[in-house]
């Protein structure tokens, strides 16, 4: 059926929006996401202590702020759920407007260049499977664009919370995959704000990231923070709350921000920095980055260059007074 393709055609668009970002991860049948089980309380800063909070930190600074398109990839995982909410509320008023409150017709339809896909349901709550299904995607240029999996959308009535539970669904288009096992949520939260929660393993072209994330901003959906949770180079989940990312100058390609960091074999310490620019590879070209306890001692850690090692320097509380 003609809604059925169209329902399949908008999906595959996101995809391509979404492919144009970010860095992401693992595809186990059992489980997807990442949940935080580290230490919580909150941690001193000590000399003693200074390498194995700088190595920590570093490692999570890194995976977090690092980039390929010239912007931490906390926001690249952030542009590619609004591209998924954005096509869970274009998938139901499609499906609104073509049968209206009715159910789909569960017709299998076959792509432009082979393969199937099967969607049933409503606007509200609705699912779909495809099997190596694929649509021609490009306006100027053939874009082939195959999908498999399954996914499925459901609505609480009572709050308008939507959900897309993914099932091991993944997108092929120009030599990208695009891989997707776990959950995307939207809607409002207890202050009556905007958010979207992501709890799933992202790869993109084999780039690997396991999430758990909460973006959630003021009623006009603009000043945001972040939480997160995220599996790292070390072997460790690390934790950020209360996160706020800006930009001092938008032409400046410079980028700030702060918020409270839980280090899993260390504990809940405050960061803060600036000055943060990219290298020509996405590397960490300049930064300073602040992390300090609650007495305020703190350790500064120092970008200066492409391809060099930040410096590290302890800062004892007294000598701020």
């Amino acid at each position: 059926m003609e809604i059925n393709k169209k329902i399949m055609a908008s999906l595959l668009a996101m995809g391509l929006l979404t492919g144009c970002g970010s860095d992401s991860d693992s595809d186990s049948v059992e489980s997807y996401g990442v949940d935080y089980t580290g230490k919580e309380e909150s941690a001193s800063v000590t000399l003693e202590d200074k390498d194995a909070i700088a190595a920590s930190t570093i490692v999570a600074f890194e995976t977090l702020m690092s980039s390929l398109r010239n912007e931490p990839n906390i926001f690249a995982y952030s542009h590619s759920a609004n591209s998924f909410v954005a096509s869970m509320n274009a998938y139901s008023d499609l499906i609104e407007s073509e049968v209206g409150t009715e159910t789909i017709p569960n017709v299998p339809v076959e792509g432009d260049c082979g393969g199937s896909v099967k969607v049933s349901g409503d606007y509200e709550n609705f699912s779909f499977t495809a099997s190596n299904f694929c649509l021609d995607m490009g306006a100027q240029e053939t874009i082939l664009v195959t999908a498999n999996g399954s996914a499925e959308f459901t609505t609480n009535v009572q709050t308008d919370y939507k959900t897309f539970t993914f099932e091991q669904f993944s997108l092929a288009f120009k030599e990208v995959m695009i891989k997707l096992h776990g959950e995307i949520g939207s809607g409002l939260n207890e202050k009556e704000n905007p958010e979207v929660r992501v709890y799933a393993n992202l790869t993109i072209d084999g780039e690997k990231q396991a999430l758990n994330l909460v973006r959630a901003c003021d009623s006009q959906g603009e000043n945001c923070n972040f939480d997160l949770e995220f599996s790292a180079e070390d072997g460790q989940v690390h934790k950020v709350i209360d996160s706020v990312l800006t930009q001092p100058e938008i032409e400046s390609n410079q980028w700030q921000g702060y918020g409270k960091t839980y280090l899993a074999d260390i504990g809940k310490l405050s960061f803060e920095f600036d000055s943060l620019t990219y290298c020509e590879n996405g590397e960490i070209n300049t930064a300073d980055i602040y992390i300090w306890d609650n007495a305020l001692n703190s350790l500064e850690i120092t970008y200066s260059q492409c391809g060099v090692e930040p410096s590290v320097e302890f800062v004892e509380a007294s000598q701020y007074q």
